[in-house]
């Protein structure tokens, strides 16, 4: 970010980046929050695998768009593209998943798939250190327009919601009744599970920094705790589907909630001071991030029946993000108004209590699949 900012503003102030940053980062939230809102209707009427195919090839010509912007604003633009792209490849996958995998390795099989995303982040980081210019790192937009064709040769479509054409049927049956109130309970218990997530690995990375004062090692330690929390995840998400085959997904879910919650509790009202203790913490907590992410893709994609499973998915994964797109811009001055970080970390845990509630009244998983 602030090698683009400063190549396409040709200055380095730190105000402007900081004006400027906030607008890429909603840009690809917002973009994400409308591919997943609408691309999960478009799947449920011209099936799983055109629309990933063609979230592909969007996700790949928006990216390459990006190596030929001159402004910001035009990268704002490319950044909401990509937005829906990935958007529609992640709601497309776990669909695919809940749809061609048997009951007794889906649950695994999405906990691998969740490990996917935060591997691409790694790897994209990678990118850094292999070119000189963030133009050229742009260029990796080649690798989803390969992708495309082969997958839509070699992947079968499934049985789910294919309706062969454009119309209300999948929005009006996702609004009847019977699956109403799965949809606002799934949107809920995700969407809190989300907020929760953000608020923390936006924050604590910065909130090891300054309980470091200043120290010359305050760099380094925020570095190990991101890469902690996204390492931490990824394990964490590939084991939720073994725990959720053994334990159920109530059980799987409601532990890990209250788990979360009792340690964000334990950590920010604790640690007042750096010590290496409170990474040790920061490994344990990415672990339960990553189990939830994991089991609650599972619940979502099998609250809903097939013909509107991709639509009630899309919107149960994305109505967190109308939040966390506007939130980047208050991220400082929450942080002001809350009393400091742990304070404002403390208090957004709460999410996982909130979630735990819903999920604890869900009739879904009263009687859940035998694992």
């Amino acid at each position: 970010m602030p090698a683009i900012i400063t190549d396409l503003l040709a200055e380095n102030n730190p105000r402007i980046m900081s004006q400027t940053g906030p607008w890429l980062n909603a840009a690809y939230l917002a973009g994400m929050t409308v591919g997943g809102l609408m691309l999960g209707f478009v799947s449920d009427h011209w099936g799983r695998v055109r629309v990933l195919c063609l979230s592909l090839l969007f996700c790949g010509v928006s990216t390459l768009c990006a190596t030929l912007v001159t402004d910001w604003i035009w990268l704002a633009w490319v950044r909401v593209c990509s937005g829906v792209g990935v958007s529609g490849i992640l709601i497309t996958c776990a669909v695919l998943v809940a749809e061609s995998w048997p009951l007794k390795s889906r649950a695994i099989a999405q906990g691998l798939l969740g490990v996917a995303f935060p591997v691409g982040i790694v790897l994209s980081g990678s990118l850094n250190v292999w070119t000189d210019h963030w133009r050229t790192a742009f260029n990796l937009g080649w690798a989803p327009l390969l992708l495309a064709p082969l997958l839509f040769f070699l992947i079968p479509e499934t049985a789910g919601g294919y309706l062969g054409g454009l119309s209300g049927s999948a929005l009006k049956n996702l609004f009847q009744p019977q699956n109403r109130h799965k949809l606002w309970r799934g949107a809920a218990i995700y969407g809190a599970d989300l907020v929760g997530l953000w608020a923390i690995f936006s924050w604590m990375p910065t909130w090891v920094d300054s309980l470091l004062e200043g120290s010359e090692m305050a760099g380094t330690m925020r570095g190990i705790t991101m890469m902690i929390l996204g390492m931490g995840g990824m394990i964490g998400t590939g084991l939720s589907g073994i725990l959720v085959n053994r334990l159920g997904l109530r059980k799987t879910l409601l532990s890990n909630f209250a788990g979360t919650l009792a340690l964000c509790s334990f950590i920010f009202l604790s640690n007042q001071a750096f010590s290496y203790a409170l990474l040790a913490q920061t490994v344990l907590l990415s672990l339960f991030f990553g189990i939830s992410q994991g089991a609650l893709t599972v619940f979502v994609t099998e609250l809903f029946p097939k013909d509107i499973r991709a639509s009630g998915t899309g919107f149960c994964f994305n109505i967190g993000r109308f939040f966390t797109t506007s939130a980047v811009f208050f991220v400082g001055s929450l942080v002001e108004v809350l009393g400091g970080y742990s304070n404002a970390m403390l208090l957004f845990s709460g999410a996982f209590l909130i979630a735990g509630l819903i999920l604890y009244r869900s009739p879904e998983l009263t009687n859940e699949r035998s694992a």
